[in-house]
């Protein structure tokens, strides 16, 4: 059984690496990510009707073939059950919201795949829809957490973690704030919510030694977004191993789980047993590219450059439209002809530039300074993919 009281007591001592106020308490602030990244995907949550008319500042495609059919959600839940192309199934997903502002599934399940195909910033613009549907929806609260936790933006984290325990947990009283002409820096809203979560572990006792392993989960990401990696990592490995059923351990979210344990152990330096996580992941779910990509992040730094370069195009590839197997499935369904470089357009809208920074700085590494040169978001995966084979 996880100590709680060893837990926070660790957490008194920390002090304030770096004191920053915050700019904008409601606008999104980015910070260094640390080496991997969490990511997380609930159980099907509730649907909640709004009408059509529901505005949104959701950046939609301005081509989208997807908007062609009359049922996108369901072809995107269709690639999703299929192991399919996630970036693809995206497209579906936004039609469908685009479609009906109001259809709660489909903005969770952008969110959802957006963060697993590194578009992270615009994951959580499809959250933020999501919640406004449903303010209270604990799968969408601890989603946008794990999303602020990715960017670095611990002080949004910290808030959607305080929402979320306080609306699983109503028992749990949250300390008020002192006044002060300041705002609140980030080591303050963590000592205001690490005490909530410890009463919410001891309220969620259900037989003997087993705790809520949602409770578990979320304060694995407390303690991830607070840089205290082994206890987080001894949250999300207890989630793994509980026999407690519950929203966050379910089957189809064990690859999840293992992705954030395999985040920890390498902020840690333990690479193999990081490697072994991230294996995990992957065995259940292939085509999870934030995955792959923490993999090749990894073994750069474990300064393993080739296998790392290998790892981070095998997530490029797993996460690109023109090439997909997916590609001819979605025209035929759509009945529409669209060009490879209009789906490469599309593709990369949105998409971040980490790992093209790996895979160059992995390039430098093997002193291929021409692959380097090469390297961005128009290359040819297939043909650096033979090069790469060459060393």
């Amino acid at each position: 059984m996880l100590d709680w009281d060893d837990i926070f007591a660790s957490l008194e001592t920390r002090t304030e690496a770096d004191v920053e106020h915050l700019r904008d308490i409601v606008k999104h602030q980015n910070a260094v990510a640390t080496q991997g990244e969490l990511v997380h995907e609930s159980a099907q949550a509730e649907y909640v009707e709004i009408p059509k008319a529901h505005k949104t500042n959701y950046p939609f495609q301005t081509e989208n073939p997807f908007r062609e059919i009359a049922n996108p959600f369901e072809e995107g839940m269709r690639i999703i059950e299929a192991d399919g192309n996630l970036s693809v199934a995206a497209l579906a997903f936004e039609a469908a919201c685009e479609a009906d502002s109001g259809h709660f599934d489909a903005w969770k399940m952008l969110g959802s795949v957006l963060s697993e195909v590194e578009r992270e910033d615009t994951a959580i613009e499809a959250l933020n829809e999501a919640l406004k549907l449903s303010p209270t929806n604990l799968d969408i609260i601890m989603r946008l957490a794990i999303s602020h936790t990715n960017e670095g933006a611990s002080t949004f984290a910290y808030e959607h973690l305080e929402k979320w325990i306080t609306t699983k947990y109503p028992q749990t009283t949250i300390p008020e704030l002192e006044a002060s002409d300041c705002l609140p820096t980030s080591l303050q809203l963590l000592d205001r919510i690490k005490d909530p979560f410890l009463q919410a572990a001891r309220l969620s006792v259900t037989n003997g030694n087993d705790f809520d392993p949602d409770v578990q989960v979320g304060l694995g990401v407390l303690l991830f977004s607070a840089r205290e990696f082994q206890l987080a990592a001894d949250c999300f490995s207890a989630a793994i191993q509980s026999s407690v059923p519950g929203a966050l351990n379910t089957e189809s979210q064990l690859h999840l789980l293992w992705n954030r344990y395999g985040a920890c152990l390498g902020n840690m330096d333990q690479y193999d047993e990081a490697i072994k996580a991230y294996e995990m992941a992957l065995a259940i779910r292939p085509n999870f590219v934030r995955a792959k990509y923490n993999l090749g992040l990894l073994y750069y730094n474990k300064n393993e450059p080739l296998i790392a370069a290998k790892t981070v195009l095998e997530a490029l590839i797993a996460g690109d439209i023109a090439e997909s197997k997916d590609r001819a499935a979605m025209l035929k369904v759509v009945q529409v002809g669209i060009s490879h470089g209009k789906l490469e357009e599309i593709m990369h809208r949105g998409e971040p530039s980490s790992m093209y920074d790996t895979l160059r700085k992995c390039c430098g590494s093997l002193l291929k300074w021409d692959l380097m040169e090469v390297v961005g978001p128009n290359m040819d995966l297939q043909w650096f993919h033979h090069e790469l084979n060459k060393l």
